[in-house]
C-alpha cells in the first residue's frame, strides 16, 4: 500500500492519546522487546515513504519515515517507521536495519498505524542495537508475520538527536536499499562508524 500524501499529513492531526511511559531503553549490545504503547502526541516534522525492491526482486514494498518531536517540544526527535510489503511480494519481511545511530541514544515502542494505513499493523517482536545501528524484527510466524499484502504497525526510536538526514541507509532482510529514509545526524567523529555498520549488515546477509 502507498500512502497518500494527504493521509500521510492526517498524522499531525489524527495523533491525539498522550502515554509513552512503556517505552524502553535500548542500549548498545542489547535485544528487548518492542512494546505497543498508546498513540501519543506528535509534532510531525517530515514525513517521506520510499520504494524498496530487493536485487531479487523476492520482496518489494514501501517504507514510511516519520520524523515527529512529542508534543510541542523543540527538543529530541523521534524517528518513525513503518513498512508495507507489497502483495506481489514472494517474502515475509523479517527485519529493519538503519544506520546513523552512531552517538545517540534509543529508546523504542511502536503504536496503531490506523491513521496511516487503515488497520493496526502486524507488530515488531525485538529491537536491538549495535553501535551504529538499529534493527526491528518480525514474526515469520503465519498471522503474525509481516507478510505480502501486510503492513507493520507504526515503530519508533526517540533519540537524543535534534537534527536529522534524509539519506541514511537501511536495509530490510538484509538487502540494503538505495531508497532514501529518516535517521539522526551522526557527530563528525562518528561519520567512520557508518561504514562499519555497513559492512556488518552485509555481512549478516551473507551469514
Amino acid at each position: 500500500m502507498i500512502l497518500s500524501a494527504k493521509r500521510l499529513m492526517a498524522v499531525a492531526f489524527a495523533i491525539t492519546a498522550v502515554s509513552v511511559q512503556a517505552q524502553v531503553n535500548l542500549g548498545i549490545g542489547e535485544t528487548v522487546a518492542v512494546p505497543t504503547v498508546d498513540v501519543p502526541t506528535l509534532t510531525i516534522v517530515d514525513v517521506m515513504t520510499s520504494p524498496f525492491l530487493s536485487s531479487a526482486s523476492e520482496f518489494k514494498g514501501t517504507l514510511t519515515s516519520i520524523v515527529a518531536r512529542l508534543g510541542d517540544s523543540n527538543g529530541d526527535l523521534i524517528f518513525a517507521y513503518v513498512i508495507s510489503n507489497r502483495n506481489d511480494s514472494d517474502s515475509n519481511v523479517i527485519d529493519f536495519s538503519i544506520l546513523g545511530w552512531t552517538g545517540f541514544s534509543s529508546i523504542v515502542a511502536q503504536h496503531d498505524a490506523t491513521s496511516l494505513t487503515g488497520n493496526f499493523g502486524q507488530s515488531a517482536l525485538t529491537a536491538s542495537r549495535t553501535a551504529s545501528a538499529l534493527t526491528f524484527t518480525f514474526s515469520d510466524v503465519p498471522g503474525q508475520a509481516l507478510a505480502p499484502g501486510t503492513n507493520s504497525t507504526v515503530f519508533w526510536a526517540l533519540s537524543d538527536a535534534s537534527e536529522y538526514t534524509k539519506d541514511a541507509t537501511w536495509a530490510i532482510n538484509g538487502f540494503v536499499a538505495t531508497a532514501p529514509a529518516f535517521a539522526p545526524v551522526p557527530e563528525p567523529a562518528s561519520l567512520a562508524m557508518l561504514g562499519l555498520g555497513l559492512a556488518a549488515l552485509a555481512r549478516r546477509r551473507r551469514n
